[in-house]
């Protein structure tokens, strides 16, 4: 290195040689700052001497250069004249230890490579220049230390992304003693303590920085590390997405594995060898090839290698329906790492750009299967530092040529693997010569061969030689790959179709005749016109042949070839009729399944709706999506079906249509808080239903009446009581309990207590004893409770609820009342316990990619009760930013809730301010109870406050209020 500028600028040569001159060190560094370049004499003199030269600086100039080339005369390098006025550093840029260090950090930010990182930071360590002064001097160590610290963040979000969080903690942690960490390094210093389960001392670390930031500078850190303060409050699990032991899990999207899986050395070396580069790599070959099975055998073998997790993505890209877009895609990936509902933008580059950004600097495998166009895939191609994988039947150039992608053929597997696979399948006790006439039958292409595998052991008990002769007689021609891979493919699915049982051949070729990848056993059951067990029999026949892949407990799903297959018989056996039937039965089945919380069956409908479009009664698939909107989750696309829908339904004229989804797109208005649009809607559904049945009618009053408690509480219960007395007088028991259950819901927080228990009563004693309407009334029950203030009773009583709510999956439940439970904890002294009871919630509503807003509300509440109002005001201005419309009772809550806050925090008068207002909201809307929880917190900050007087006139509006209550309250002014 012929120049160094880290440390005393230094010479060397064969031995180094220190400039140890100042000035004439200040000459070195300024032509070695851009090697190559002219410098102009004047430039150099106000540089060296800043401004003030001697009046002999010529000749002390020149002398500084004569010496320089000396010295340099055996380090490969020279100073030149440039022009008559100027010099330039005759060099290699990276002969000059601060270029070298910057070329090396352009290639480490290229490749992602953490090695070449930790060498950048390790050779930039040191003073730059040291010894020499004058502003240009500082000038230059200011910008390589901005350099210097950029590169110390890439590194360390490097050392992040590998999983050594520990090293990233002790290194930072020592930093600190002997400098100011910058807010990107206190950042990955929180996140390291965090992930080794130091989150409070990553708490520290903000608000140590916060304090520093305010006292020094009079500003507040940066959005991103406020960001990240608040995920750290509320334990946003993607935060230990490098699955490192902090407990966190990466991603893990890839299908199960093959324990058969047989050959594939070279593409399987090839993978490992282009594991490390950027571009993507293309794994193309037949239709049937084992393309994926390659590409999940291969992932799942080098977990430990992928340390951000492994995604994966069917694009469908070869189907009878329409290939995933891109934009849906990006909305399953975006939803594995945590980004779902209305976080993930609708624009397809704006979602790319944030995958880019959420995935970049993690080492993740991501698998884009079965792409159709390299359009279809350059959305999906991640940030630096993953790799990435296509399979796709076309050798998409466009790929290679544009993306750099690298081309692995996956073609036939060589002899020895094939008949080595069906050994494998069949025993090694199978004749070696029928096994070798299978092989070549089969073409040698994998799904052939396992089709026929399964075809022996199962319809021709295990003789090779029977069925080879059958193979010989009706699909030789066909099952050669020579011509299309596709007809050798549909030829072996035919053969494993035929010698199937009746029942479960009209199973196979009635799933074929409806859309979607994902299929509910109860769906299954629903079109396969058996009855339930022969169906279930059918199902496990048409699973050991691998016709149908069971993927989760009781969900099912098709290879796209297979279900192209199944199609294809639905067509040749089933008639119009019986097709149409089937997809009546399909529709009916979920939409009596619309209060089920199951996302891959809500995702399923999109596909669906798309594949059915024209449908007369789409709008009962659209229906489906109703759970999916109550829980906050893919509002965008909802919103988009339920108005196309609609157009379509009042363009045909289709009245039952037009109701049903006016009552949705009053849904998608509620879910994103416009109650006034909602309500705008419901009027427009009661219109509506009154052409129609007695059960519309109902569930749109109903509706109506439950939607205006965010207006008036005591119109809502006078709507709600006029549905029961309408379902009482037409003898309709169902509707009677649902209402009943209503209204003892709206009478509670008006302090109609014991009305609410007389309803719920009579609900009990109508019930039917089932396990759905147990677990209604008992959140019902809670529900009173909860607002009487019976603390210690809705603690007892909401274990029965959650013991129920869990038997039924019904998650939202168990989440409402792991709400309640926090809630009362804390107004029971209990803080700790309610900050541990309110993560729970918000853990099971990620996990359910719902999206509510109370439970965030209570977290804040709870960390002002455990003593930390800062955390809890942080907590509120996120709020406050990802819900910039709420409905009036939600922002009443939000008002009580930083009125709690910042009397903790000392801020009384601003705390007064946000009480009253919440108080006066209530008011106007009826909600007594909130109102005389507002009312208590208002008279508390009062008093707080020293302001008696006006603490007794609340306490005193308090108790007149309270007084009015039904019997029952046990909270403050009784």
């Amino acid at each position: 290195m012929p120049v160094r500028l880290i440390g005393p600028v230094v010479i060397s040569a064969a031995e180094p040689v220190p400039v140890t001159a100042a000035k004439r060190a200040c000459v070195l560094a300024v032509l070695a700052a851009r090697p190559g370049v002219p410098v102009s004499r004047a430039d150099l003199i106000d540089r060296v001497w800043d401004g003030a030269p001697p009046e002999t600086v010529t000749s002390v100039l020149y002398s500084y250069i004569t010496r320089l080339r000396a010295d340099l005369k055996h380090a490969d390098a020279t100073i030149r004249r440039a022009g008559s006025h100027g010099y330039l550093l005759d060099a290699d840029p990276e002969t000059v230890d601060v270029h070298r260090i910057r070329a090396m950090a352009a290639r480490a930010a290229d490749t992602g490579s953490l090695e070449l990182w930790r060498e950048v930071c390790a050779s930039a360590r040191g003073e730059v220049l040291a010894g020499v002064t004058g502003r240009w001097a500082k000038e230059f160590r200011d910008g390589f230390g901005h350099e210097r610290r950029g590169w110390f963040d890439a590194r360390y979000a490097a050392e992040l992304a590998a999983g050594n969080d520990a090293l990233v903690a002790d290194e930072l942690i020592a930093r600190a003693a002997g400098e100011v960490l910058t807010e990107p390094l206190v950042a990955h210093l929180m996140l390291a303590l965090h992930r080794r389960g130091r989150s409070a001392e990553a708490l520290r670390w903000f608000e140590a920085t916060r304090l520093r930031l305010r006292d020094g500078l009079g500003a507040d850190p940066s959005p991103a590390l406020r960001d990240l303060h608040v995920r750290i409050l509320g334990q946003d699990p993607d935060l230990l997405a490098s699955g490192t032991d902090g407990g966190g899990r990466a991603p893990a999207m890839l299908p199960a594995g093959i324990p058969s899986f047989t050959g594939r050395a070279r593409q399987l070396d090839a993978l490992s060898a282009l594991a490390g580069r950027e571009g993507p790599v293309l794994l193309t070959g037949h239709a049937g090839a084992g393309k994926t099975a390659l590409i999940v055998h291969w992932g799942q073998s080098r977990v430990d290698d992928f340390s951000g997790g492994l995604l994966y993505v069917n694009l469908r890209g070869f189907d009878r329906g329409d290939p995933v877009s891109p934009r849906e895609a990006l909305g399953r990936l975006l939803l594995a790492l945590g980004v779902g509902g209305e976080a993930v933008p609708g624009d397809v580059d704006a979602a790319a750009e944030l995958f880019r950004s959420r995935t970049s600097g993690r080492r993740m495998l991501v698998v884009l299967d079965n792409a159709g166009t390299a359009e279809q895939v350059r959305p999906l191609l991640p940030g630096a530092g993953c790799f990435t994988v296509v399979t796709s039947r076309d050798k998409l150039p466009g790929l290679v040529a544009v993306d750099d992608a690298r081309v692995i053929d996956v073609g036939v597997l060589p002899r020895e693997d094939s008949t080595l696979l069906l050994r494998r399948l069949l025993g090694d006790d199978a004749d070696p010569s029928a096994i070798d006439d299978l092989a070549r039958l089969c073409g040698d292409l994998p799904l052939a061969l396992r089709i026929g595998a399964a075809n022996v052991a199962g319809g021709f008990n295990g003789r090779i030689v029977s069925y080879v002769e059958e193979l010989r007689r009706d699909r030789l021609a066909l099952l050669a790959v020579d011509g299309d891979a596709d007809a050798a493919v549909t030829a072996a699915l035919d053969l494993s179709h035929a010698d199937l049982d009746t029942a479960t051949r009209r199973l196979f070729a009635r799933l074929g005749a409806i859309p979607g990848e994902s299929l509910g056993e109860h769906l299954v059951l629903a079109v396969s016109g058996l009855e339930p067990e022969a169906a279930r029999r059918a199902l496990r026949r048409l699973a050991a042949r691998h016709l149908i892949e069971q993927y989760k407990p009781r969900l099912y799903r098709m290879h796209d070839l297979v279900r192209l297959h199944a199609a294809a018989r639905a067509e040749a056996e089933l008639g119009e009729e019986e097709r149409t039937e089937v997809v009546e039965a399909f529709i009916e089945a979920l939409d009596a399944n619309r209060v089920t919380e199951d996302i891959d069956e809500e995702l399923g409908v999109f596909p669906a709706v798309e594949a059915l479009e024209g449908h007369p009664r789409l709008w009962r698939l659209i229906r489906r999506l109703a759970t999916a909107l109550a829980g906050g989750r893919f509002v965008d696309r909802c919103r988009v079906l339920v108005h196309e829908g609609l157009r379509r339904a009042e363009r045909d004229g289709d009245a039952e249509g037009v109701f049903e989804l006016t009552m949705m797109a009053s849904n998608v208005d509620s879910a994103v808080g416009d109650v006034d649009a909602c309500l705008e809607r419901l009027r427009e559904a009661v219109g509506l239903a009154a052409g129609l049945g007695l059960q519309e009618r109902i569930r749109a009053k109903g509706t109506y009446g439950l939607r205006m408690l965010d207006r008036d509480h005591r119109t809502s219960a006078a709507l709600i009581g006029e549905v029961v007395d309408l379902a009482v007088a037409e003898g309709d028991t169902a509707n009677t309990i649902v209402y009943r259950r209503n209204m003892a819901y709206v009478s509670a927080p008006l302090g109609r207590f014991a009305t609410a228990a007389r309803h719920l009563h009579e609900v009990a004693a109508a019930m039917d004893g089932s396990l759905a309407q147990r677990a209604r009334t008992s959140s019902g029950h809670t529900w009173l409770l909860f607002n009487r203030r019976a603390d210690a009773a809705l603690l007892d009583h909401s274990a029965e609820t959650i013991g129920l709510a869990r038997e039924m999956d019904r998650r939202i439940t168990e989440a409402l009342m792991l709400l309640y439970r926090s809630i009362a904890l804390r107004r029971l002294g209990r803080a700790a316990d309610a900050l541990a009871e309110i993560q729970d919630c918000r853990g099971i509503l990620r996990a359910g990619h719902m999206v509510l807003l109370r439970p965030d509300l209570e977290l804040a509440n709870a960390y002002t009760a455990v003593g930390e109002p800062g955390n809890a005001l942080d907590i509120l201005a996120a709020v406050e930013r990802a819900w910039p419309t709420m409905p009036r009772l939600d922002r009443s809550d939000y008002e009580v809730t930083l009125a709690r806050a910042h009397r903790a925090n000392g801020d009384l008068d601003i705390a007064a301010t946000h009480a009253r207002r919440a108080a006066s909201a209530y008011e106007a809307i009826a909600a007594r109870v909130p109102q005389a929880d507002a009312l208590d917190v208002l008279a508390g900050i009062l008093s707080t406050a020293g302001r008696d007087a006006e603490a007794d006139a609340v306490r005193a509006a308090l108790a007149t209020l309270v007084g009015e209550f039904e019997e029952g309250w046990e909270g403050p002014g009784r």
